[in-house]
């Protein structure tokens, strides 16, 4: 799992795809990243950090993030899991940031079946 560093030198989990997943939530919604802060009884810099740099926020906020917002955001252990998945279709390394380079296989066939499972991945990450 990603970790990054938090507060007073404590390590928290990082989930870029979260923190985008949020602000697509919240902007649905209609709302700011204060005004989502408020509604949660957090400081704004919490919202910030989680849109900005995937900085999760301590499991109590993320739960309130996700009942809040109608949906739980994606966790960086679960995208992880997905990444081993796709090593199966000749994926040239396991990062969070994938190009279609890390997929180019010698033909055709085997390319356009990694394009789809790449298709496949992004289209879940932002649905959970």
């Amino acid at each position: 799992m990603a970790l990054g560093p938090g507060w007073h030198g404590d390590i928290r989990e990082v989930c870029p795809a979260a923190g985008k997943r949020c602000a697509q939530l919240r902007l649905q919604h209609g709302w700011s990243q204060k005004e989502l802060a408020q509604r949660l009884d957090v400081r704004a810099v919490v919202i910030q950090d989680l849109e900005s740099q995937g900085l999760m926020p301590e499991g109590e906020v993320i739960d309130a993030v996700n009942l809040l917002l109608g949906e739980p955001l994606p966790r960086a252990r679960d995208l992880e899991r997905r990444e081993v998945q796709m090593e199966g279709v000749g994926a040239k390394r396991t990062s969070m940031s994938l190009t279609l380079g890390d997929f180019m296989p010698e033909d055709y066939e085997e390319l356009m079946r990694a394009v789809e499972v790449a298709d496949e991945v992004s289209e879940t990450a932002c649905q959970t």
